[in-house]
């Protein structure tokens, strides 16, 4: 017995449910973090009363689950970590294995798609077994045509696993108290605990964070805590039959049937237990209570909310031939005998009995779907952005309790220190993945967090583009880009050397077809020789560029050998796992709404998401590429517009790609900053074609109808852009028609390379490129970076290097693809100094505290 505890009233966080999944949190967070001061609040008299100790007893390889979502990769990284509890605690567990049953060709197919799905989340040792001879191997006593295999299925008593997480908890200082039911959350009124959650006996404790684990009550606490109620949840009873004694031999390991993918259970099995028994189902039924354990469980007024809800409805009427026949197997077990025939002849009438039952809290959602994967969720306002709630945790979060613990504890535990960093960089694109590497790996003490708006780095610009490394002779002399670019060629060939990651130096060829081409040309060597590009020659005969790239058409051409393709992608998530490895933290699907000043002064700015997380720090550094400026008020942007252009590549026909030795390029017009039409190998043995640029009509759309409204009123409409296009109105026209008219893009890229027909230009890739644009209608074409200050960080200082250098800052950072890497040695000599300087004393850290910087221009 778990002792029962004094109450305490004040703690750092309180779990209320005492099941499985919030012992097993309270118990990760104590281990890892014991100086919280931690509670678990459990309106009955003892842990796991219910569906965690009314259950089948299962442990789950991970096979049944959608690939990709929590309870696939939940359910086989808690697999390893319950078998590893059970050995250390010495708690008796059998691993008798699991046997998928198919009877019929319907059931082959879907087994087939199952083994696909184990095999696709991992599941350990997974065989396909043809024939009911393998299958007997197994199961002497089963019949069917095919089966899936588990070896590593198990069965433990899971109840007492929760008693044990239970005594972890209390032996680290957690305290827990039975016999509170909640009925309430509120403002406490004390800033040192926020929330108060009060009991119907008439307790209460204060608490500054909560975790709420209600199983079939989770719907209701939400709403107590005044979040959402949906998804509701809706209770579920499923009723066992017991197997004779003296049959249980028929019985080796748990036998399955293959699972309709319309519902989430998995259908009438046979399961042993740990006491030896066997148990057979179970069904599924409506409860009429939530803890509604048989027929005669009823509560008006459960039954009522239930009945009336419009989503129960729909599920139920969609629904009705099953669930009658569900509820004439509760009330006539020889319907539910024939099931059990199917995979065992042997068992009649004489051998099933009355079993127990259990009742799965099911979420279902207003259009009457039913929830298959784990879902947390919090909520808005005072409390409502304190509590995390578990809201959907059926099979198999018994088995995954310590994997959704350390998920569910790591987000817990940055709550306690308000996600407090020394630098957050916000934006998972190449530049800020450099950045946040560089910090993390030159500076060992600072904490460095990276937020990302997307589930992956690399998701938008880094991995839409040529794939080309850039050697820097394009770029205005003592520009920031022209030096960085230079430098950061040699720097990404090094890195990549290092981390093995490929790439090809194919070199580039830039071609002039006429007299204006030709003096642009000499112009752009000039430019290359005062940039210090590497190995650059101007090309005057026409042999030496056949030499290099056969079977293309000019007068003259430049070459630059070091020039290459990459694959950008790879690269930016080679930065994000050197990042990690380093100690960094990345938070994915984190779309930062604003970033404002805060009235603490050690973490001067507080950053916001669109979930309501909370993040403060330090120093913020911006990298949003196609967002730039988006988290500021659009008052404050009227200096310049971040546009967005619709960049669409083509592929070559794979038959002429033999024919491509290198990166060729026509003439670019040295005051637009695009580099015209290309021809490009990458390094996957494709060849790129393009691409032409429109304006979008989204930030990120890539698609020809995505559209955002807000987005082409105050960007594509605006004064700068109208300016813009009227300037260069050829040459917006020459890419519409380029984007538009097929024979106009072939007629541009036979210029270049005769051999290209039509036929020869197949769809590819489209990508979308953000481009500053001032308000008289010029493209910024340089890095633009911006210093935010602390006190009124909206005051703006545009692209000033002065400023930049006087805070030891962000000079020597790069914005494009190709460069990015010069922040691998740069960015640390002027970076470190700002950050030592941050843990001086108060004085100087109000000053140097609170900088925002932002990055720009590409």
């Amino acid at each position: 017995m778990l002792p029962i505890v004094a109450l305490v009233n004040e703690y750092d966080l309180v779990v209320v449910g005492g099941g499985i999944v919030g012992c097993a949190t309270a118990r990760e967070l104590t281990l890892k973090h014991g100086n919280i001061r931690m509670a678990i609040l459990e309106k009955e008299n003892k842990l796991a009363m219910h569906q965690s100790g009314h259950n089948s007893g299962v442990i789950h390889a991970g096979i049944y689950y959608k690939p990709g979502s929590l309870k696939a990769k939940l359910c086989v990284q808690g697999l390893h970590l319950s078998y590893e509890y059970c050995d250390a605690k010495k708690i008796p567990y059998k691993k008798v294995g699991k046997l998928i049953v198919a009877t019929n060709s319907l059931e082959q197919q879907r087994l087939a798609d199952l083994h696909q799905r184990g095999i696709e989340n991992q599941v350990p040792d997974l065989q396909l077994l043809k024939g009911v001879e393998a299958i007997k191997k197994i199961e002497p006593y089963c019949q069917g045509v095919e089966a899936l295999w588990s070896p590593h299925t198990g069965i433990v008593d899971w109840g007492l696993v929760t008693q044990h997480y239970g005594k972890d908890f209390t032996e680290r200082g957690g305290d827990i108290h039975f016999n509170f039911e909640v009925n309430g959350f509120k403002e406490s009124g004390d800033s040192s605990y926020p929330v108060t959650i009060t009991a119907k006996n008439g307790n209460f404790v204060k608490t500054k964070y909560v975790l709420t684990c209600g199983g079939l009550h989770s719907d209701i606490l939400s709403e107590l805590s005044g979040c959402s109620r949906e998804p509701r949840i809706v209770p579920i009873r499923g009723e066992y039959l017991l197997l004779n004694p003296k049959k249980c031999y028929l019985v080796k390991g748990n036998i399955y049937p293959v699972p309709d993918p319309k519902f989430p259970f998995l259908g009438v099995h046979f399961t042993p237990r740990m006491d030896g028994s066997v148990w057979l189902g179970p069904n599924a039924v409506p409860a009429f209570r939530r803890e509604g354990y048989t027929w005669f469980d009823i509560n008006p007024k459960e039954l009522i909310d239930a009945l009336s809800y419009r989503g129960y409805q729909k599920l139920a009427f969609r629904n009705v031939t099953y669930g009658i026949q569900e509820v004439m197997k509760s009330f006539f077990s020889r319907l539910q005998l024939k099931d059990l025939q199917k995979y065992i002849p042997e068992i009649t009438a004489a051998d099933i009995s009355r079993g127990p039952a259990g009742v799965r809290a099911q979420a279902l959602d207003n259009d009457g779907n039913l929830v298959d994967d784990f879902y947390f969720d919090s909520g808005k306002g005072p409390i409502g952005r304190r509590v995390l709630h578990c809201r959907n945790a059926p099979s198999p979060a018994a088995t995954s309790s310590l994997s959704i613990a350390k998920m569910k504890g790591g987000i817990l535990y940055k709550s306690f220190r308000c996600y407090e960093y020394d630098v957050i960089v916000i934006g998972g694109g190449i530049t800020g993945t450099a950045i946040a590497k560089t910090v993390k790996e030159n500076i060992k003490h600072a904490s460095v967090a990276l937020l990302e708006k997307e589930q992956d780095l690399g998701y938008h610009q880094s991995s839409h583009n040529s794939k080309v490394v850039h050697a820097g002779f394009y770029y205005r002399p003592d520009s920031l880009k022209a030096k960085l670019c230079v430098e950061g060629a040699n720097l990404i060939y090094d890195y990549c050397d290092a981390k093995n990651i490929p790439y090809k130096k194919y070199g580039k060829v830039i071609i002039g077809t006429d007299p204006l081409d030709i003096y642009r040309l000499k112009e752009l060597y000039k430019r290359g020789l005062q940039n210090k590009v590497a190995g650059l020659e101007l090309l005057e005969k026409w042999n030496d560029v056949d030499l290099i790239q056969p079977n293309c058409r000019g007068i003259q051409a430049l070459w630059s050998p070091n020039s290459g393709n990459i694959d950008w992608e790879v690269v930016t998530k080679s930065f994000g796992n050197d990042f990690k490895n380093e100690g960094g933290e990345v938070f994915f699907n984190c779309e930062v709404k604003c970033v404002r000043e805060f009235t603490q002064p050690s973490h001067p700015l507080l950053i916001e998401d669109t979930k309501n997380n909370i993040f403060c720090a330090k120093c913020v550094i911006i990298c949003l590429g196609l967002h730039s400026g988006s988290l500021f008020d659009s008052d404050k942007d009227d200096c310049y517009k971040n546009i967005s252009l619709k960049v669409n590549y083509h592929l070559l026909n794979p038959k002429l790609n033999r024919f491509i030795k290198t990166n060729i390029y026509g003439m670019p017009h040295l005051d637009m900053p695009f580099l015209g039409i290309h021809i490009s190998p990458t390094p996957d043995g494709n060849v790129l074609l393009g691409p032409s640029a429109v304006p979008a009509l989204k930030l990120d759309g890539y698609e020809n109808n995505a559209i955002d409204m807000h987005y082409v009123q105050n960007n594509v409409f605006s004064k700068g852009f109208a300016l813009l296009f009227l300037k260069n109105f050829q040459s917006c026209l020459s890419q519409f028609t380029e984007t538009v008219f097929g024979d106009v893009r072939t007629s541009a890229l036979k210029k270049y390379f005769p051999m290209i027909a039509e036929s020869d230009i197949l769809p590819g890739p489209s990508a979308v490129q953000g481009q500053v644009v001032t308000n008289d209608g010029e493209f910024i074409d340089d890095f633009l970076i911006e210093v935010f200050e602390g006190s009124g960080i909206q005051k703006r200082i545009v692209n000033s290097e002065d400023r930049i250098n006087q805070q030891d800052i962000a000079n020597g950072l790069d914005l494009h693809q190709s460069t990015v890497s010069r922040v691998l040695r740069r960015f640390h000599e002027r970076q470190e100094n700002t950050l030592e300087d941050l843990d001086k004393d108060a004085d100087e850290q109000q000053q140097l505290n609170g900088i925002v910087f932002c990055f720009y221009s590409r």
